[in-house]
C-alpha cells in the first residue's frame, strides 16, 4: 500500500533520534495507495509493489518556445529579480545561488518546506487573457531537481499571503506550477532547487506558456483548476471517486469537463487500445459525504455524450500523457448555496483510468474502494484531495460541503471506550480547543489543531498502543493523558507524537504508554498544525500490535555496512523492530 522501504527508514531515524517522534509534518501529504506519484499498490489489482523514488526521471514533452533574456547573477536576490514577460522561455543559472526566501508549510514536499539556491524573476503577464491554464515549468528544460513558487506582485520579501501556487517534482525531479494571472500584472517568480537534492544547482530554462483548454470550452469561475501532477484511480471496478461541488447560482447541469491518464499494470499508458466506458452520477451531500443518488449517465447507455479524449500534450507523474475530456447529459436541477457530489468513473479492460488532481478547493473528495467494497462510498474513503472539474454552472464556496463538527468535538464531551479495537473518528468538521505543550513541538509547532476526545478505560496493564498507521489520509498529531479531566495539562501529558508512521508517504501518528487497568486515559487525535482534517480510524491494542512481525525479514536484521550498500532497514534490537512492526506490518516483506 505504500513505498515501505522509504517508510520503514523514517521510523527507524525517528525511533533513534526522536523517540516521541517529533519528525517533520508537511501539510500536504499524498495518498500512495490511489496516487499516481508515489504510488505503492497496482493500480488495477490493488496489490503492493515497488514505488517511484525522489531521483527518477522520465521524458517531459518540451514547448517550442521563443529564447528570453539569459538570467543574470544579480537575479540571486528578492530584491535583484530579473524582469521578463510574456510567453517565453527564460533562461536560468543557480549553480551559485544562495537562498534568501522564506520556507512556506504549503510548499512542504517530503517533509521539505524550502526553496534552496532560489534565484528571481518578476514576470508581467501577456495583456491578453490566458484562455486556460498558465504554466510556468523547467519540464525538459534542465538537468536540475527544480522547485518552483509564484507569488501575487514582485514586492520583497514575499509572504504565505502572496503565494499563489508551489510545486516540486510534477515530470521526474523538475517542476511544473499552474497559476491563473490577471493580464497585464506582474508576478513574482522563485526557482531553486529542492533542499539537499544531489544536484545542488544547474542551467536550464524556465518556460512561462498558456496552455490552451481542450476541449473543454468553460471557464473562469466554473471550474476547479487542474494541478497537472497527481491523479487518482478511477476505474470504477476497484475503485471510483467523488468530488463535492455548491453551486453559487440555482440552474441546471448539462455539461462537465475533466482531465486524466490511462495506466496498465506495469505502469505505462494504455490509451491507445482502451476503449472508454464513462459513467457520471450525481448525489447528495450527507454529513459531508456523498448521499442519495439523483441522477445518472453512462456512455454505455447512451445517456452521456463523450469529446475526447484529446491530448493536452502535457504529462502526469513525469511522464503519464494527460487527456482533456467535456461531456453533455440531460438537465440536472441544483440549488444555490446547497453542497452535491459528482462521480466520475471509467472501467476499461486491462487498463485503469486516473481522474486528475485539482489545486486546492476544500480539500476534500471521496474515494470508494479504499475500504470495504464496491459500490458504495464508507464515511472512512474520504481522502486529502480535490479533483478537476468545470461544470456549466457557477460554482460557489465548497466549504459548506464539509462535514459537522463531531460529538466528541470539546474535551468535555469525549467519547468513552473501554476496549481494544478500531474506532472511527473524522476531523474535517472538528475545531481546536485543546491546549498546546512544549513537549508537543514538531517542525515548530506544538498545537494539535482539529481536535476530537475520547476517555479511554484500559481493559489491561502495561505498555499500550494507540495508532493511526495507515488508516487514514489524513496527517495526524496524537496525545494522551492521565485522567480524563478536561482542560488537560502539561502535567497530565504522557505521550504527544507526529509522524511517527513515516514522513515519506504517510504522515501518521503513534502514542505508546504504560496504562493500568480500570484507569482512564484522555486520548486526543488530530492534524498536523494547518492540515485539513478527514476520517480515519484509530488503533487501541494492549501490547505490541503485530508480535509474530520480529521474527523474519530484514525489520530485525542490523545493517552492517557503512554507508549501507545497497542502503536498507533494520535495528537488530528486538524493543525496536515491535515499535516498528507496529506501525507497518510490511516491513518484514522486505529481506
Amino acid at each position: 500500500m505504500r513505498n515501505t522501504t522509504s517508510m520503514l527508514v523514517g521510523i527507524l531515524a525517528a525511533l533513534a533520534i526522536a523517540p516521541n517522534g517529533f519528525a517533520q509534518s508537511p501539510a500536504d501529504s499524498p495518498r500512495a495507495s490511489i496516487r499516481l506519484r508515489n504510488t505503492g499498490r497496482d493500480p488495477l489489482s490493488g496489490s503492493k509493489q515497488s514505488s517511484p523514488r525522489k531521483g527518477e526521471t522520465s521524458a517531459e514533452l518540451s514547448a517550442n518556445l521563443p529564447l528570453g533574456n539569459v538570467a543574470a547573477s544579480m537575479n540571486d536576490a528578492c530584491a535583484t529579480p530579473e524582469l521578463i514577460s510574456g510567453e517565453a522561455a527564460f533562461a536560468f543559472d543557480n549553480r551559485s545561488a544562495t537562498t534568501d526566501g522564506p520556507d512556506h508549510l504549503a510548499c512542504s514536499f517530503e517533509g521539505e518546506t524550502q526553496i534552496a539556491r532560489d534565484v528571481w524573476f518578476c514576470w508581467t503577464a501577456p495583456a491578453e487573457t490566458c484562455v486556460g491554464d498558465f504554466v510556468a515549468s523547467t519540464c525538459g528544460g534542465t538537468a536540475t531537481d527544480t522547485k518552483i513558487a509564484v507569488y501575487e506582485g514582485c514586492g520583497c520579501p514575499p509572504g504565505d499571503a502572496n503565494l499563489l501556487s508551489c510545486s516540486d517534482d510534477d515530470c521526474g525531479l523538475q517542476t511544473r506550477v499552474p497559476f491563473n494571472p490577471v493580464a497585464g500584472q506582474q508576478y513574482l517568480i522563485r526557482l531553486g532547487t529542492f533542499p539537499g537534492a544531489t544536484t545542488p544547482g544547474g542551467i536550464g530554462t524556465l518556460q512561462l506558456q498558456c496552455i490552451p483548454p481542450q476541449p473543454c470550452d468553460i471557464q473562469g469561475g466554473d471550474c476547479q483548476t487542474r494541478a497537472l501532477r497527481n491523479a487518482v484511480n478511477s476505474n470504477g471496478t476497484d475503485f471510483s471517486v467523488a468530488e463535492d461541488f455548491t453551486p453559487s447560482q440555482t440552474g441546471q447541469v448539462t455539461k462537465a469537463c475533466w482531465w486524466g491518464t490511462y495506466i496498465d499494470a506495469n505502469g505505462d499508458n494504455c490509451q491507445s487500445f482502451a476503449v472508454d466506458s464513462f459513467e457520471m452520477n450525481y448525489y447528495s451531500s450527507s454529513s459531508g459525504a456523498p448521499g442519495g443518488l439523483i441522477a445518472s449517465f453512462s456512455q454505455s447507455a447512451g445517456t452521456l455524450t463523450l469529446d475526447g479524449p484529446a491530448p493536452t500534450a502535457l504529462t502526469l507523474n513525469g511522464g503519464l500523457p494527460e487527456f482533456a475530456y467535456s461531456a453533455t447529459h440531460a438537465p440536472v436541477a441544483v440549488t444555490a448555496g446547497e453542497c452535491y457530489w459528482i462521480e466520475i468513473k471509467n472501467p476499461i479492460a486491462g487498463c485503469s483510468w486516473f481522474w486528475e488532481e485539482s489545486n486546492r478547493a476544500n480539500g476534500r473528495a471521496f474515494h470508494d474502494g479504499v475500504f470495504g467494497s464496491t459500490p458504495g462510498f464508507d464515511p472512512r474513503d474520504g481522502i486529502i484531495s480535490d479533483m478537476t472539474l468545470c461544470l456549466d454552472i457557477p460554482l460557489g464556496d465548497s466549504n459548506i460541503c464539509l462535514p459537522p463538527p463531531p460529538d466528541n468535538d470539546d474535551c468535555a464531551n469525549a467519547s468513552s471506550v473501554s476496549t481494544e479495537g478500531q474506532f472511527f473518528y473524522e476531523t474535517a468538521g472538528a475545531t481546536l480547543d485543546g491546549p498546546d505543550h512544549p513537549a508537543c513541538l514538531a517542525s515548530n509547532q506544538r498545537q494539535i489543531d482539529n481536535d476530537e476526545w475520547i476517555c479511554w478505560t484500559s481493559p489491561c496493564d502495561g505498555e499500550v498502543f494507540v495508532r493511526t498507521c495507515s488508516e487514514t489520509d489524513v496527517d495526524t498529531k496524537m496525545a494522551v493523558y492521565d485522567g480524563c479531566d478536561c482542560p488537560p495539562t502539561s502535567a497530565t501529558l504522557m505521550d504527544c507524537d507526529d509522524d511517527l508512521c513515516g514522513t515519506n508517504t504517510d504522515r501518521q501518528s503513534m502514542l505508546v504508554f504504560d496504562a493500568v487497568q480500570g484507569n482512564s486515559y484522555l486520548l486526543r487525535v488530530g492534524t498536523f498544525p494547518g492540515a485539513p482534517g478527514g476520517p480515519g480510524l484509530i488503533d487501541i491494542s494492549c501490547g505490541v500490535p503485530n508480535p509474530a512481525c520480529p521474527t523474519a525479514g530484514a525489520c530485525c536484521q542490523p545493517d552492517t555496512t557503512v554507508p549501507p550498500d545497497p542502503p536498507r532497514a533494520g535495528c537488530g534490537v528486538q524493543s525496536c523492530c515491535e515499535k516498528v512492526c507496529a506501525c507497518d506490518p510490511f516491513c518484514c516483506e522486505f529481506a
